[in-house]
C-alpha cells in the first residue's frame, strides 16, 4: 500500500522488512524504533488516511479496534499475535479502501 515514509525505510529498511515477512509485529516494529507512529514514519497518503481514521471517535480506529476485540479490558490488553493481527488487518484494509474510494 505504500504507506511508509522514507524515514522509515532508509533508517530500519532491514526491520520493515522482517514485518512484511511477518518475522515481528507493528508493535515491536515500533518499539525497536523508540518512536510512536506519526507523520515522520508514513508516507503522505498514510499520514493523511491515519489523521482522518484516527480522528474519528464514532467510527475510527479505537472503535473498530474496541468491536473487534470486544472482550478485553482495553486496547492495550488485546495480545500481540499473529491471530490478532489478522482480525484486525481485515479491518483496517477495508477502512483504507473505503478512504480511498471517498476521495474519488
Amino acid at each position: 500500500r505504500d504507506l511508509v515514509g522514507t524515514l522509515l525505510l532508509e533508517d530500519f529498511a532491514d526491520e520493515v522488512a522482517q514485518y512484511r515477512a511477518r518475522k515481528i509485529s507493528g508493535p515491536r516494529l515500533l518499539e525497536i524504533t523508540g518512536v510512536v507512529l506519526d507523520d515522520q514514519l508514513l508516507s503522505e497518503e498514510g499520514d493523511r488516511f491515519t489523521a482522518a481514521y484516527y480522528g474519528d471517535p464514532d467510527s475510527g480506529y479505537f472503535s473498530d479496534y474496541s468491536a473487534t476485540f470486544p472482550r478485553v479490558e482495553s486496547i492495550y490488553h488485546v495480545e500481540d499475535s499473529a491471530e490478532n493481527y489478522v482480525k484486525i488487518r481485515k479491518k483496517l484494509d477495508a477502512r483504507y479502501e473505503a478512504w480511498k474510494a471517498g476521495r474519488k
